[in-house]
């Protein structure tokens, strides 16, 4: 066999010290593992149950074992030649002791890591109770659409299909069976000279705030508004009786964990290659005036108002009247172009014309994902809010993620009553509208996988968002959910409804009172007495017939993939495979494809940056 040598006047390479070993990888990695769970666990096991927590404790045991295995390894390997040196010549001994190693640690490596990263178990399709009643003391309505069929176009690219109208692309049934069913139980839709009393006029700016955060690949993908639900949305708000002359606007801040509203690909849509900016950037082409605007890009940068002379794009920040005395509220303020017409927009103030701001013109529909969560119990409407002022604060409010989330609604009994989220709603701008999909709910938690949601077909809203959490909570996502007591308002104790009680008791003490109350001294049936419950199915025509009894139920049967629907344009599906699972598997995929040779510095800063990705204390 040719074999190169080295010429005698050819240099001798340095021999390089950089650290690129994959047992360093490994091993450095179980240190920070480790360290990070006595950080955030400290005396406190029960925070073992947050995502970034379960990951940490998988890439140390998977540390451990690697090290473990190694070392045993090495243990065998001497005994094994030791044998072998009676049957073998030593050169063909010390190869076959080589290649035995190399695939003996192989082996145990991969069964290691494939231990570690076994995804939750799928759920099969269930089959949920939606009940619908009336009591003659309600003074709040929920609004329920039922069996919500998939969309049948696709608007990857932002362009509508070649052939299909806009009323086949952007049309959606189920927000058409929700939008009627508001307005036949009287909650118009619309505001008009017919119905005074409805949400939206013809020439409002409508912000939809979605729920964007934590879903940052194929395997989180439904963990995000259903863009598909969105599209329908809009589509009802740009067909306004009376022609619409406003704008329609999609925002949302992640806190920097989803980069932005344009994601290629894994969104959450029957194709999901479809963004929400295909969305918006299809709506323009129809020369309608829609729009995206991602608060993240501004997030970090602190501005005075409109009317203070200022026009840059940022958050206002304030103090809440009866307050810390810090600057905790938090508002995005910004301008966009749309279809030829410049929007100055504050979240607060309203829409500024130049001299003054028309507050009664802009609109805000809140549209959370229903999902279970680790903190909160679960992530509906009310804590959607997250997603509306910004934790980037140059104060001392927020000194650590625990004090944080204590003063959003008393998490870790910290600041317990002051209620953030609720002088948010009262003093900044309390949506016109809650609209909770339900279409996919996740049951595990606000951050884990596609495997463990299940397809439910739902949509609910309500203009009490107090209201629309109860039932959401305790009537849909318990049904589903891995913890139901954790995730119910009806639960006593539990960490949804101490969620709910701190948010309620701040906003009545707010001034606001067309919202239910809760009391640990109410049963379940007294608190659901104050509202009505009026479900309405996107198969069937609207009805306005008598409204159902307390006793009625109807029954919703979910599937576990998408409905195939034919159409002259399919939606392409687009393969779900694992992305950024934060455990030992994603350091030996990147030893797989060479970084680790390159530089560790780049390993360790991918496996952070998508480990705190994972974490699920966020909206």
């Amino acid at each position: 066999m040719f074999r190169y040598r080295k010429p005698p006047n050819e240099p001798s390479q340095p021999r390089s010290h950089t650290l690129n070993h994959p047992h360093l990888v490994f091993g450095l990695a179980g240190v920070l593992s480790l360290l990070w769970l006595l950080a955030r666990a400290g005396f406190k096991p029960s925070r073992l149950q947050y995502p970034c927590q379960r990951a940490a404790l998988a890439t140390l045991l998977a540390s451990l074992a690697y090290w473990t295995g190694v070392l045993g390894l090495v243990a065998a390997t001497c005994a094994f030649r030791r044998r072998l040196s009676r049957l073998i010549p030593d050169r063909k001994r010390e190869a076959a002791a080589v290649g035995a190693a190399f695939v003996v640690c192989w082996m145990m490596l991969v069964l290691t890591l494939a231990a570690g990263n076994r995804p939750s178990p799928s759920r099969a399709g269930t089959t949920l109770t939606v009940p619908a009643w009336t009591n003659p003391g309600a003074i709040s309505d929920v609004f329920v659409a039922r069996n919500a069929p998939a969309a049948t176009y696709s608007l990857d690219g932002g362009d509508l299909p070649p052939g299909v109208t806009e009323e086949e692309a952007f049309s959606d049934a189920g927000m058409n069976a929700l939008v009627d069913l508001m307005t036949a139980r009287n909650t118009p839709f619309y505001r008009t000279t017919a119905t005074p009393n409805g949400l939206f006029a013809s020439d409002d700016v409508v912000v939809i705030k979605v729920n964007n955060q934590w879903s940052y690949g194929p395997s989180q993908r439904y963990n995000h508004t259903r863009i598909d639900l969105v599209k329908g949305l809009i589509y009802r708000l740009v067909r306004h009786p009376d022609g619409f002359t406003g704008a329609v606007i999609v925002g949302e801040n992640t806190q920097g964990v989803r980069p932005d509203l344009d994601t290629p690909e894994y969104n959450n849509a029957e194709d999901p290659l479809t963004s929400y900016q295909d969305v918006a950037d299809a709506f323009v082409g129809q020369g309608h005036r829609v729009a995206t605007s991602y608060w993240d890009a501004f997030g970090s940068y602190f501005v005075d108002e409109f009317s203070e002379g200022n026009g840059e794009d940022g958050y206002v920040t304030g103090a809440a009247v009866g307050g810390s005395g810090n600057h905790e509220l938090a508002w995005p303020k910004f301008s966009l172009d749309i279809g030829g017409a410049t929007y100055h927009i504050s979240m607060r103030h309203g829409v500024w014309n130049g001299s003054s701001y028309e507050s009664d013109r802009l609109k805000m529909i809140n549209f959370p994902v229903m999902k279970a969560h680790g903190m909160a119990g679960a992530t509906l409407a009310l804590k959607n809010y997250i997603g509306f002022l910004t934790i980037t604060n140059p104060d001392p409010l927020f000194a650590d993620w625990d004090r944080m989330h204590g003063y959003f609604w008393g998490y870790q009994n910290r600041h317990v009553g002051y209620g953030l989220l609720g002088r948010q709603i009262a003093q900044v701008r309390r949506a016109d509208l809650d609209i909770i999909d339900a279409i996919w709910i996740n049951p595990a938690g606000n951050t884990d996988d596609a495997d463990s949601c299940v397809r439910e077909d739902l949509i609910l809203a309500g203009t009490d968002p107090v209201a629309l959490d109860y039932y959401a909570s305790s009537r849909i996502l318990s049904q589903v959910a891995f913890s139901p007591a954790d995730v119910s308002a009806a639960t006593h104790g539990g960490t949804f409804r101490n969620f709910m009680l701190c948010i309620e008791n701040r906003l009545r003490a707010e001034g606001i009172t067309d919202i239910i109350d809760l009391s640990d001294s109410m049963t379940q049936s007294q608190e659901e007495a104050q509202f009505n419950v009026f479900v309405a199915d996107a198969a069937e025509p609207p009805s306005v017939t008598p409204t159902p009894t307390p006793t009625e139920l109807v029954t919703a049967t979910a599937t576990e993939t998408p409905t195939s629907v034919p159409s002259a344009t399919p939606i392409r599906t687009v393969d779900i495979v694992p992305d950024c699972r934060v455990d030992a598997l994603d350091l030996m995929s990147l030893i797989d494809t060479g970084h680790a040779e390159d530089n560790l510095a780049a390993v360790l800063f991918d496996f952070a940056r998508c480990w705190r990705a994972t974490c699920g204390e966020g909206p």
